[in-house]
């Protein structure tokens, strides 16, 4: 099952910030009673509105569930049936009114859109400016299917455990 929500990627609309898809990822952490999986994204989209020194930003985040990659063709496929991909293809995370600047292990809150359901929550993240015009973003948070009214997917008759592990990693250059 791919779940994620959160990560950055290919272009603000209107700042100049980049993200630096090879190494940029959301990974994603599931269980089942009989084994453990994992998948991952570098397929993240990043949308931000500004304001004139680029100092606060409006930041839009998704991803598409197609790019979801477990590994496994026949969980990767259930997933998207589970997810209602074709009718909500991407996890959306948004947060208004962000001070662009370093920050550690701060809990920011935000909305997070998955299955077509929006919940406000709230995620560490952690900013370290690397260079004068490099960013590394990371976050480590987990997800309830059951707050997203996603059912659960079955083997052998077992659903999978309810929680979701999200470890976000992106590189942004402005």
């Amino acid at each position: 099952m791919k779940i994620i929500a959160l990560s950055l990627f290919i272009n603000f609309i209107f700042c100049d910030y980049k993200i630096d898809n090879s190494s940029s990822e959301v990974k994603y952490y599931g269980v089942h009673p009989l084994h453990e999986w994992s998948g991952t994204s570098s397929s993240i989209i990043i949308s931000a509105n500004c304001n004139e020194k680029n100092t606060i930003c409006d930041l839009i985040f998704k991803v598409p569930i197609i790019s979801l990659n477990s590994g496994n063709d026949n969980r990767d496929s259930n997933m998207l049936k589970h997810l209602n991909a074709f009718t909500y293809p991407e996890i959306i995370l948004e947060k208004k009114n962000v001070e662009i600047k370093e920050y550690s292990n701060s809990n920011i809150d935000c909305s997070l859109t998955i299955n077509g359901k929006t919940k406000k929550t709230s995620i560490p993240l952690t900013v370290k400016k690397t260079t004068s015009t490099k960013y590394v973003i990371s976050s480590r948070f987990n997800i309830s299917l059951s707050d997203y009214e996603i059912e659960l997917p079955k083997l052998l008759f077992i659903p999978i455990e309810d929680k979701i592990n999200i470890d976000v990693r992106l590189t942004v250059e402005d």
